[in-house]
């Protein structure tokens, strides 16, 4: 089928079967098999250059890019945006013509850019119109970032700590060198242990550096470290999450230790925790497992007689931690002990029991 679309009208009729055909301008249309591998090159004034509206939506790493589509004889079905500049990567988006805009992303910070934005139908693409856009500069804003080897340590237990020089998020390689860092928000335990912080100067290499610290107050609550360059503004920052501190261990006892109970009774018996060497009382996330055991348990018993092993899991000190012993009969003897797997820790020392006549 044929059709006259200006009053000057070229037309070429037949079937095109391995050539390429181009037209000049004025003319109105070509007809071409429909099993052609035939490239066409559109007519100049088939496909019009979009007409740009403007840039919307600048930021350091993105920018929206609008058009419309001024009406020709023909209208591109999708729109591609380009966006170039010299030793920078080419960043591209496509939208529907129905969307008149697309969003371009991953650009460099403070970089102007050439963008181009074309129309295509099938293989016809029309004439790019083109415009610039800068995206915002990026103020340089630096950081330390401090990690704890672990967000759960122990007092009296040196772990280290990771710093790291940031400038904008990206590890900042030119930080090196010795470096003057200010230390806080460790606390001092009960028996006055203050937190063992590096001695200056810290080296750094590539922007980073590891160094030992030692926390001494044990606590539930977490303490944060913040550590800052004393000479460099802005390289600051703390640990995150804070760091958990679990007490140090210690020997635990059973509280009456050997003793004589009276017989065909039921009695009350405590797992001490002391204080830790730094003053701390018992303090730990997990709580503190102690397997019991008794013998001769023809007459004693944990609650009755005859039950010869008992768990307990301890969660505070120094107190607290009871269970309780029945025993039957006169001039009965039992040992009570028990087992701890923890480290640090060490387990009571075994207490032998008597009933009385």
């Amino acid at each position: 089928m044929l059709r006259s679309l200006k009053s000057r009208t070229a037309i070429v009729v037949g079937l095109v079967t391995a050539a390429t055909v181009t037209f000049g301008a004025g003319v109105a249309m070509a007809v071409w098999s429909s099993t052609s591998t035939t490239s066409i090159t559109s007519p100049t004034d088939a496909l019009t250059t979009p007409a740009l509206g403007a840039v919307s939506g600048v930021t350091s790493s993105g920018a929206t890019i609008n058009w419309t589509d001024p009406g020709s004889w023909r209208s591109a079905t999708t729109y591609t945006a380009t966006a170039t500049a010299t030793s920078h990567t080419t960043h591209t988006c496509n939208a529907l013509a129905s969307a008149s805009s697309c969003a371009l992303t991953g650009l460099d910070a403070g970089v102007t850019y050439s963008v181009s934005v074309a129309g295509q139908l099938n293989n016809w693409i029309s004439a790019a119109a083109t415009t610039t856009l800068t995206t915002i500069v990026v103020a340089a804003v630096p950081a330390l970032v401090v990690s704890p080897s672990s967000s759960t340590q122990t007092a009296g237990a040196a772990f280290n700590v990771t710093i790291t020089a940031t400038v904008n998020g990206v590890t900042d390689v030119t930080y090196s060198g010795n470096k003057t860092l200010d230390w806080s928000g460790g606390l001092t335990s009960p028996g006055n242990f203050a937190p063992s912080y590096p001695t200056n100067p810290v080296n750094f290499v590539a922007g980073m550096a590891t160094v030992p610290v030692t926390l001494f107050k044990a606590s539930s609550t977490a303490q944060t470290l913040l550590v800052t360059d004393h000479n460099a503004a802005g390289y600051t920052g703390s640990t995150s999450p804070g760091i958990t501190v679990n007490s140090a261990g210690v020997q635990l006892s059973f509280s009456p230790g050997s003793t004589q109970v009276t017989k065909n009774t039921t009695n009350t018996f405590t797992v001490l925790v002391p204080n830790d060497a730094y003053g701390n009382a018992y303090v730990s996330a997990t709580g503190l497992s102690v397997s019991l055991s008794l013998t001769n348990t023809s007459n004693w018993g944990f609650g009755s007689t005859g039950t010869g092993t008992k768990s307990l899991t301890i969660t505070s000190g120094p107190a607290g931690n009871t269970f309780s012993i029945t025993e039957s009969g006169a001039n009965k003897a039992a040992t009570l002990s028990g087992t701890i797997t923890a480290t640090g820790f060490t387990a009571p020392v075994s207490a032998s029991l008597t009933s009385s006549n």
